[in-house]
Order: C-alpha cells, then sequence, then structure tokens
C-alpha cells in the first residue's frame, strides 16, 4: 500500500510540475500564488505527503486552472494535456484583444528589448512543424505569446527589419486560424484571419496575401458563409493570378491551394459544377508542379487535391465517389504528407463511411488517424461528435470504438 501511494504522489507531482511549466511559472511565481516558499514547491514537486490532502490539491489546481482530477485521475490527465484548454484560448483571446500592441494609438513606449527577429523566425517555423504534425498542446501555450512579440516587433521596426516582422505577425495570425478553426473556436477564428489579411496587405506581397486569404476563405464557410467563402477564394485567385500563376512553385502552390478552398465551399454550397471548375483549376497547377510539395506549409500537390476532391465529395453528401476517390489514392504519396493531413483525410474518409452507415470502415479510418496524430481525434470537436455518434447508433460494439470512447472521455 505504501509503494502504491508514493507512486500516485510521485505521478501527482509529476504533474504539477508539467502545468506549471505549460502555465508558464516559474517556481517563485508558483510558490507567490500558492502562498508558499520555493522549497515548499520543491518538496512538492517531489511527491511530498501533503499532495494526499485534498485542500492542497484543490489549491494547486486552482492556482494552475485546470480540474482537480487533471491532477488525481490518470486517464483525465492525459486527455487534458493533449489539447488546447480553455485557459490557453483565453491566452489567445487576449493578445488579439492586446490593442496596445495592434496600434501605437493605444501604446506608451515600446518593448524595452529590440525585437529578436532571427528568433521569432525560429519560433514560428517551430509553431508550423507542431501544428503539420498535430501537437496542439504544443501550440496552447505559445500562440498567445508569439503573437505578442510579433505584433511589438511590426510595430516598432522600420524598412527591411520591418518588412520581415510583417510577414512573420501575418503567418502568427495565419497558425491562429489555422488553429483555432481544428477546434471549433469560429469566432475567434474570424477575428485573427481577419487581422491576418490586414497584416498580409501592409507586406504588397502577393505570396503572403495568399497565404491569409485562403484562411479568411475557411473562417468565411466556418461561420455560415459558405457563399461568401467561394465568392472571396474566387476573387483573390483572380486578383492575384497574375502574380502567383508563374512558373516557380511556391507562388503556384498558394493560388492552388485557394482554388482548394473554393471548392470545398462550394461543395458546401451544394453547387457541384463549380467545385468541377475549382477542383480542375487547382488539377491543372497541381500537375504543373509534378509532384507534392510543402511550399508555405501548404502541403500543395496532386495528393491534396485528391483529399480536398474527398472532402468536397463529403460535403456534397455524395459518400461512394468520397470513398472512391479515397481508395483510389497513391497510398505512397499520400504517407509522406505531413501527419495532420494524413489525420484529417483518415477523418474524412471516417465520415463518408458513416454517411454510408458503413460504421466499421468508419471506426477503422478513426484508428488509422488515432495511431497517426493522436490529437487529431481527442481534440476536434468534429471528430469527437462523429465518435459519440458512431457510439450511440449502437451499430458497431466493436473494442476499437470503446477504445475511442474511452480516450476521448464520452461516458460509455
Amino acid at each position: 500500500m505504501a509503494k502504491r501511494e508514493m507512486a500516485s504522489r510521485t505521478e501527482i507531482a509529476q504533474r504539477v510540475v508539467y502545468w506549471r511549466k505549460r502555465r508558464g511559472l516559474t517556481r517563485k511565481l508558483f510558490a507567490d500564488r500558492m502562498g508558499r516558499s520555493v522549497s515548499w514547491v520543491d518538496m512538492i514537486q517531489r511527491g511530498d505527503r501533503r499532495l494526499d490532502r485534498l485542500s492542497v490539491l484543490e489549491q494547486i489546481a486552482d492556482v494552475l486552472e485546470i480540474s482537480i482530477y487533471t491532477l488525481i485521475d490518470r486517464q483525465q490527465a492525459q486527455r487534458t494535456a493533449e489539447c488546447v484548454d480553455n485557459t490557453e484560448v483565453r491566452t489567445i483571446r487576449d493578445a488579439l484583444q492586446r490593442y496596445d500592441v495592434i496600434t501605437r494609438t493605444f501604446s506608451s513606449d515600446g518593448p524595452s528589448d529590440e525585437p529578436d527577429l532571427p528568433r521569432l523566425r525560429q519560433q514560428v517555423d517551430y509553431a508550423w512543424l507542431a501544428f503539420q504534425a498535430s501537437h496542439y498542446s504544443t501550440l496552447g501555450p505559445l500562440l498567445g505569446k508569439l503573437l505578442v512579440a510579433t505584433q511589438h516587433a511590426s510595430a516598432h521596426l522600420a524598412g527591411t527589419a520591418g518588412q520581415t516582422a510583417h510577414v512573420l505577425l501575418t503567418q502568427v495570425y495565419q497558425l491562429i486560424t489555422s488553429t483555432l478553426r481544428k477546434l471549433g473556436h469560429h469566432e475567434l477564428e474570424w477575428l485573427a484571419a481577419e487581422r491576418g489579411v490586414q497584416a498580409a496587405e501592409r507586406t504588397e506581397n502577393a505570396i503572403v496575401i495568399a497565404g491569409a486569404a485562403f484562411r479568411l476563405v475557411n473562417a468565411l464557410g466556418a461561420t455560415n458563409g459558405a457563399a461568401a467563402a467561394v465568392d472571396a477564394a474566387t476573387a483573390s485567385a483572380h486578383r492575384l493570378q497574375p502574380a502567383l500563376d508563374v512558373k516557380q512553385p511556391e507562388p503556384t502552390s498558394l493560388l492552388g491551394h485557394l482554388y482548394l478552398q473554393g471548392a470545398v465551399w462550394a461543395a458546401h454550397q451544394s453547387d457541384p459544377h463549380r467545385v468541377r471548375d475549382l477542383l480542375g483549376e487547382a488539377e491543372r497547377l497541381a500537375a504543373r508542379l509534378g509532384g507534392d510539395r510543402n511550399d508555405y506549409w501548404t502541403a500543395f500537390g496532386p495528393t491534396n487535391v485528391a483529399i480536398h476532391r474527398v472532402s468536397a465529395y463529403l460535403a456534397l453528401r455524395d459518400w461512394p465517389s468520397a470513398v472512391q476517390v479515397a481508395e483510389q489514392m497513391n497510398q505512397h504519396r499520400l504517407n509522406l504528407l505531413p501527419k495532420e493531413r494524413r489525420a484529417n483525410h483518415c477523418v474524412d474518409v471516417a465520415r463518408a463511411y458513416a454517411l454510408g452507415a458503413k460504421t466499421e470502415e468508419a471506426v477503422a479510418h478513426l484508428l488509422q488517424a488515432d495511431d497517426l496524430a493522436p490529437k487529431e481525434v481527442r481534440c476536434r470537436p468534429i471528430t469527437r461528435d462523429l465518435v459519440h455518434d458512431l457510439w450511440r447508433s449502437r451499430r458497431s460494439t466493436s473494442a476499437g470504438l470503446r477504445q475511442l470512447v474511452e480516450q476521448i472521455g464520452l461516458p460509455a
């Protein structure tokens, strides 16, 4: 019993350390908020007996802004650690509302330190890699701070350094937009996307503008604006085509991705003819590239065109065509894409099978997505809802579906 109790305290202590660091609290700051000494914090982090006291655990959970069950329940601890939580979403919202760094009107003095552009660029690249690996728990603590830092740099630097800062700020807005979209926070997604386009236009760079534009297209569609999303996609493509429809692959990838987003939202409008035309344009550009690339984090190429064709057929509720396209895809090329793209595709295929009442096939693809990128399944509302619907329908009692229900934390 004593060994088991010690092991339990050790696990809780490890969770305290994890969440203290994830919240960006030093030992001293954590101690101050607890009303304790640093030595007390050190004892707690080593698994002190006081971790058996409910009052101590409740105070720690309150300071760390987590549920007490995140400290004491192993499954709940794992589920919570995987995803961006409400506290981190609030931090992103607070950063979006920081008008002292958005505009000089509300700003007093500039930052005390000169913005470190190489470090900011490194952090932005790291955030993109985390996103494409579906590491949302990494992005949660990072994005709010990164937005404030790049806003400061954009507001206070001039010349070439200022242009670089504008580009980095635009990319951070895009990261925030894409992350919030995954998590279902569409009003904040819209705000970040709109700000991203405004920041991009300051660069007067068609490539940067196109990257922001297709995120705005998705934000429009996600806020019940499918028609506006299609119009924005086609208008942006038309406006930017002279600069993007060129021999260089990077601009071509962005133009092609605009067409892909337009096609998916045209499908949500039940407009198969427009879907065909927009996918055709994207296919033409992908054929010019001759292979799959990841320019500006788009993963654009023939395989991603096929992925979006599946998404479009799904939106048209033509599940047999969606499944047929998925089955005919080149698996080797698919396996070379970022995990986020592959897992998202598996979820779409699962949704198509579920639409056709083929529950076991749907579960198999959800398990494949969970194996590729667990957070793509366990953190996204659209996937959680699909698992819940499959479980509630009782058309399957497979061990795989039960496993997903338990991992996600749905009531069994």
